[in-house]
């Protein structure tokens, strides 16, 4: 199966919105349109390379693999009322490289490509078998997991599939696709594929991160008050009142998320802010390695989404981590965000 050049398919990919050539652009970070945000991994089995998931710290989930082991597969997708549901489930493809275009039918299933020689291949709903370590001329083969999302009131995931792997003539609007890198690792697994040298120590699996919080230093006429909201928490507010966001994530975790002096490290944290209602004052992503959210909610506004994206690397492909969602809900106001 080929690829038809007709643009990268990236993640994460905003909605496929119809044309609107002359009306100004919303900023970046407004969630109008349900949006990818991720696509979070989780290794479920493990493989003949890898020590038994029973030696994991309670809690904690491996977010990469060595060959043989599998991973579940979750799209992240929200929209302007929060959490986002699959119009049919999501379609799940493994692509051999950075996959870009429209495909060609039809998608053989991976189940058929024991050899793993297929460009792109559909998998059998949302989990992936880390392939073999495979080689090219110029180097290692990069792996990539591809999602075809039907949004809800728009084509559902097949049919979205399906405009995909057409001419190019169809429109995708209200199909959301995006992709993200299968990452090797531990670094010392990979001794016995030739990708590490065989001095690398031993370290703990890479893990997902857990137990992300939000405090919310809360300033009104009352004085100011500190809350801890967890995920999907309501948080009632006061219409006057200006608000500090910063994430709290549990440093006993051994991550290599780590913070310096107050300014993010190169393989630091990476922070991505999101929201419903027009509350930030810039135009920008808000908020690439900015460890501080303040705003203050717009009149009329009478509720704001607002989500965090933790990441470990920049925004682009193969970027892992976790998000938060919080409501901030105006008290004496009815109604949403704006």
């Amino acid at each position: 199966m080929t690829l038809r050049g007709r643009g990268r398919v990236a993640l994460p990919l905003a909605l496929a919105l119809g044309a609107a050539c002359f009306e100004p652009a919303p900023p970046t970070w407004k969630i109008e349109d349900p949006r990818l945000l991720l696509i979070e991994m989780e290794v479920v089995e493990a493989g003949p390379d890898s020590t038994p998931l029973t030696l994991d710290p309670p809690g904690l989930t491996r977010r990469e693999g060595l060959p043989g082991d599998r991973l579940a597969l979750r799209p992240i997708v929200v929209g302007p009322d929060g959490p986002v549901e699959p119009n049919g489930a999501p379609i799940w493809l493994r692509s051999r490289g950075l996959a870009s275009g429209y495909f060609e039918a039809p998608i053989q299933s991976c189940a058929e490509d024991p050899a793993e020689i297929l460009q792109v291949c559909r998998l059998d709903g949302p989990e992936v078998v880390m392939p073999q370590v495979a080689f090219k001329t110029n180097g290692v083969v990069s792996w990539f997991v591809v999602v075809v999302f039907g949004t809800p009131g728009g084509p559902t995931s097949e049919a979205c599939l399906e405009r995909l792997s057409g001419d190019g003539s169809e429109s995708l609007h209200g199909c959301l696709v995006g992709e993200a890198s299968l990452t090797y690792g531990p670094p010392h697994g990979l001794v016995p594929y030739g990708l590490a040298d065989p001095a690398t120590p031993v370290t703990d699996p890479n893990y997902n991160l857990v137990d992300l919080a939000l405090s919310l230093e809360i300033r009104g006429a009352s004085g100011v008050r500190t809350h801890v909201a967890a995920h999907g928490e309501i948080v009632e507010v006061d219409p006057d009142d200006a608000i500090a966001a910063k994430p709290i994530v549990d440093d006993a975790q051994r991550q290599e998320y780590v913070e310096e002096g107050g300014e993010l490290a190169t393989e630091g944290l990476y922070r991505i802010w999101w929201s419903d209602a027009e509350i930030f004052d810039h135009d920008w992503n808000a908020g690439i390695e900015v460890p501080e959210s303040r705003f203050t909610i717009p009149p009329n506004v009478a509720r704001v989404d607002l989500y965090l994206q933790i990441l470990d690397r920049p925004p682009y492909f193969g970027a892992r981590g976790n998000w938060l969602w919080v409501r901030l809900q105006v008290r004496g106001r009815s109604g949403s965000g704006s």
